[in-house]
C-alpha cells in the first residue's frame, strides 16, 4: 500500500548448544553410579526458542580437549552463536576457555555475578567472520541465569527488539538474606500477599538446585557491594509469572 516492494526482516539466530562432560547420558539412558543426566541443554535450547532463536542441540561431547574443539568449530560453520556448556570453572578436565583461545579468542573468564562465575565469553574464528561463544556454567540454576543475563539480549539485539523486560513489583522481604559483597547475587525468591502486605521469601541458594527455578516466582538482584537485606527491608522483584 505504501508502494515498496522489499522490507528488511531479521531471520532468527541460529543457536548451537553444546553439552559437554564424561559424566553426562542423555534422558533415557541406563544410569550408572556417578552418571547425571544431562538436561540443561534442553532448558537452554527452550529458552533460545522462546526468545525468538532457533537452537540446535548437539550431542553429549565427553571431556577430550580434541573433541571439544572440533565440535565448537564444525558448530562455528553453521551458527550464529555458540552455548558451550559447562568445562568453564577450575576443575581438572574444565577445558572450555582453552578451546575458545585455541579457536579465536577469549575475553572474559569469569564474572561478577552469583549464581554464575565461571561465565566465558570470546569468539571463535571462521573463514571470513567470527562467531561469539559463551561458556555456560554447568550448574543448573548458573546455567538458566547465563541464558537470562547474557543471550536474551544479544538475541534481541539481533532480532531489532529491546531487551525483555520483566514486570516487577515492590515486596518485603521474609527473613534476613545475606550476599557477597563483590556480586550481583540473583537471589530467587517466592512472592504472596498477606493481606493488603506483599511478601519475596529468599529460596534454596544453591546453584545446583534446580527446583528452586521451577518454584520461583521471580528474583531479586543484591548488587555487589551489599552484604545482605535484613529482614522486613523493602525489595524490589522481577516477576517470572504475571501478578
Amino acid at each position: 500500500g505504501c508502494g515498496h516492494d522489499r522490507v528488511q526482516a531479521a531471520r532468527k539466530p541460529r543457536v548451537a548448544v553444546i553439552p559437554t562432560g564424561t559424566e553426562l547420558v542423555a534422558v533415557g539412558e541406563p544410569v550408572r553410579r556417578g552418571d547425571i543426566i544431562e538436561y540443561n541443554s534442553l532448558v537452554l535450547a527452550a529458552q533460545v526458542n522462546a526468545w525468538g532463536g532457533q537452537a540446535t542441540r548437539y550431542p553429549i561431547v565427553a571431556d577430550d580437549f580434541d573433541e571439544i574443539k572440533r565440535s565448537v568449530a564444525e558448530a562455528a560453520q553453521t551458527h550464529d552463536l555458540i552455548l558451550l556448556n559447562a568445562g568453564s570453572s577450575a576443575g581438572s578436565e574444565d577445558f572450555s576457555a582453552g578451546v575458545v583461545e585455541s579457536l579465536g579468542e577469549l575475553l572474559v573468564h569469569g564474572v561478577a555475578v552469583r549464581p554464575g562465575h565461571p561465565v566465558i565469553l570470546g569468539m571463535v574464528n571462521r573463514s571470513a567472520s567470527s562467531v561469539p561463544i559463551i561458556g555456560v556454567p554447568g550448574y543448573p540454576v548458573s546455567a538458566a541465569l547465563t541464558g537470562e543475563i547474557f543471550v536474551e539480549p544479544l538475541l534481541a539485539r539481533w532480532l531489532g527488539r529491546q531487551p525483555v523486560r520483566p514486570h516487577e513489583i515492590d515486596a518485603t522481604l521474609t527473613r534476613k538474606m545475606t550476599s557477597p559483597a563483590g556480586d550481583d547475587d540473583y537471589v530467587r525468591v517466592a512472592v504472596g500477599k498477606v493481606g493488603e502486605k506483599t511478601l519475596a521469601a529468599p529460596l534454596a541458594r544453591g546453584s545446583g538446585v534446580i527446583t528452586s527455578l521451577v518454584r520461583a516466582d521471580g528474583i531479586v538482584i543484591v548488587p555487589r557491594g551489599s552484604q545482605g537485606i535484613p529482614a522486613g527491608d523493602a525489595v524490589r522483584v522481577r516477576l517470572y509469572r504475571s501478578p
